[in-house]
C-alpha cells in the first residue's frame, strides 16, 4: 500500500474487475483516492475511512458484503432476483450495510453482461432493449448505478465525515448523426434526372422543392447545419456530428467523401463544433473498412478523428469497440438503445470498456446516450411533442445525480419540409430545456 489515498478498501482477492469497478465508483465519480488491502490487521489498525468488501463482518465496521461475480473469470448466466430498497431497485442481495453487493451489481450493468451471454439477435444483429434486465424490470428509464452510487455517498458522509467528494455537474450535448447531408443537393446527374422521372411521374410534391433546390432558388430542405449553429451558441449547449463516409450500400446512403457538396459540409461544420466518424452498417459485415472511412474523414478534416459512433447503433462487445481503440477512436457514443430510450448501462456518466473476453480495461471511453428521435418517430410513430415529454423526464433523471444528458439528432428530422417542422420545434424546446436545468441551482 501507498500513503495517497483516502479510503481504504479490505478485499478477499484482486482482480482487473475489483480496480474497473472502484476506479469507476470512487475515484471518477466521487473523487476519492481508494487503496485496497488483503490483511485484517492493516484494515483495522487503518483510522481513516474504510471499507470491508469480504464475505464476512468485521466488528462495525462499514461492511458491504462480496457477491462473488468481481472474482469471477469468463462469463457465467447469473441467477438474478430483484428486489426493493426504499423503492430503489437491486440485486445481488447480501445480508450487509447497504443490503446489496453494490460493486457486482453496477459492474454487471456497467460491462453489459447480460450482451455476451446467449441472446436472440434482431434483424440487424443487435441486442434489443426488450431482452435487457433492466427493461425487464422497468428500470431501464432510471440510471439506476449513477443512483446507488449516491445513496452510498450519502452512507459514506454519514459514517466518515471528514471525507471530501468532487461535486458533478449536470452536464448536455446534442449530437447529430449526418446519415445522409443533403436531400437534393449534391447528387450526380444521373440521380437527378432519375429522381425527377419517378417523382415527376407520380407527380409527387418533393419534385418542385427538388427542382427548385438544383436551381438554387431554395435551400435543400436538410441543410439545417447553419440553424444548429446558432441554436448551440444560443443555448451554450456542446455538439458532435458524426459523418457517414462510407461507400454506398444497402444501409448507407450519404454523399461520396469526394464530393465537393460533403467536403465543404465538413468543413463548415468544423469551424464550431467537433466532428466524428459515423461507422457505415458495412463496417460490421466487412474487415478494413472502419479503418479506410477514418482516414477519409481525417482527410476531410485535416485532423485526427478520435470520436465515433455507430451508425443503426450496431455493435459487438466487445470487438466493435477494441476495434475502435485500435484505430485511435478514444470516446464513441453508440451505447443506446436504436428501439427505446433509457440508459442501456445503468448510467449517464462516460465509462471505459471493460473486455469480458480478455478481462481487462480498455481506456477507450463510452458516453451513453438515453434518447434518440428516430426511435420514437420511425419504431413508436409518436409525435414530436410526445418526444420531447420523454426527453424532458429523462433529463431530469440525469439532473438528479448531475450527469450527462446526451440527445441523438438526424439532420433530416429537422429539414425543412412538412415532416420536419414538429421535429425542430421539439429539438430546439429541448435544447432551451437543457440550457434551463443547466443553469439553474439545484434544490
Amino acid at each position: 500500500m501507498n500513503g495517497d489515498y483516502q479510503l481504504l478498501i479490505l478485499v478477499s482477492g484482486m482482480s482487473p474487475r475489483v480496480h474497473y469497478i472502484f476506479d469507476f465508483i470512487f475515484l471518477n465519480q466521487l473523487g476519492i483516492a481508494w487503496e485496497v488491502t488483503l490483511s485484517e490487521a492493516d484494515f483495522k489498525n487503518y483510522e481513516g475511512a474504510k471499507i470491508n468488501y469480504t464475505s464476512y463482518r468485521i466488528g462495525d465496521h462499514l461492511f458491504i458484503k462480496e457477491y462473488g461475480l468481481l472474482t469471477q473469470k469468463g462469463v457465467i448466466d447469473q441467477q438474478i432476483n430483484l428486489t426493493e430498497k426504499k423503492g430503489l431497485k437491486i440485486f445481488f442481495q447480501e445480508d450487509c450495510d447497504t443490503e446489496f453487493d453494490i460493486f457486482s451489481a453496477s459492474f454487471f450493468l456497467l460491462s453489459r453482461y447480460e450482451e455476451y451471454l446467449p441472446h436472440k439477435a434482431d434483424d440487424f444483429g443487435r441486442f434489443n432493449a426488450t431482452q435487457s434486465l433492466a427493461y425487464k424490470n422497468n428500470f431501464l428509464k432510471k440510471p439506476l448505478v449513477d443512483i446507488w452510487i449516491c445513496e452510498l455517498k450519502t452512507l459514506l458522509k454519514i459514517r466518515f465525515p471528514f471525507l471530501n467528494f468532487k461535486e458533478n455537474r449536470f452536464n448536455a450535448i446534442m449530437t447529430y448523426d449526418i446519415d445522409i447531408a443533403y436531400k437534393y443537393k449534391g447528387r450526380g446527374i444521373f440521380r437527378t434526372l432519375g429522381g425527377i422521372l419517378k417523382y415527376g411521374l407520380q407527380k409527387d410534391t418533393s419534385l418542385k422543392q427538388r427542382i427548385a433546390t438544383i436551381q438554387k432558388k431554395m435551400k435543400d430542405p436538410w441543410d439545417v447545419y447553419e440553424n444548429l449553429k446558432v441554436l448551440s451558441e444560443k443555448y451554450q449547449l456542446p455538439s458532435i456530428y458524426f459523418f457517414l463516409i462510407g461507400n454506398k450500400s444497402r444501409y448507407d446512403h450519404n454523399l461520396s467523401y469526394n464530393n465537393k457538396e460533403m467536403k465543404s459540409i465538413v468543413k463548415q461544420i468544423q469551424l464550431f463544433s467537433e466532428v466524428g466518424i459515423h461507422p457505415s452498417f458495412k463496417t460490421s459485415l466487412q474487415g478494413g473498412l472502419t479503418a479506410k472511412e477514418i482516414k477519409r474523414l481525417e482527410y476531410l478534416t485535416n485532423s485526427k478523428v478520435t470520436k465515433s459512433r455507430q451508425h443503426y447503433l450496431k455493435f459487438s462487445l466487445p470487438d466493435t469497440y477494441t476495434e475502435l481503440f485500435d484505430l485511435g477512436i478514444q470516446e464513441d457514443f453508440s451505447m443506446a438503445y436504436a428501439e427505446s430510450t433509457g440508459f442501456r448501462a445503468g448510467t449517464s456518466f462516460p465509462f471505459y470498456l471493460y473486455d469480458l473476453k480478455n478481462e481487462k480495461t480498455v481506456l477507450i471511453k463510452i458516453f451513453p446516450a438515453v434518447c434518440m428521435e428516430v426511435t420514437y418517430r420511425d419504431f413508436f410513430k409518436i409525435s414530436a411533442e410526445d418526444f420531447l415529454q420523454e426527453c424532458k423526464c429523462l433529463a431530469d433523471e440525469v439532473r438528479k445525480v448531475n450527469g450527462t444528458f446526451i440527445s441523438i439528432w438526424h439532420n433530416n428530422t429537422l429539414g425543412k419540409d412538412d415532416k420536419g417542422q414538429s421535429w425542430a420545434v421539439a429539438h430546439e424546446k429541448l435544447m432551451k430545456y437543457l440550457y434551463d436545468l443547466k443553469n439553474t441551482e439545484q434544490p
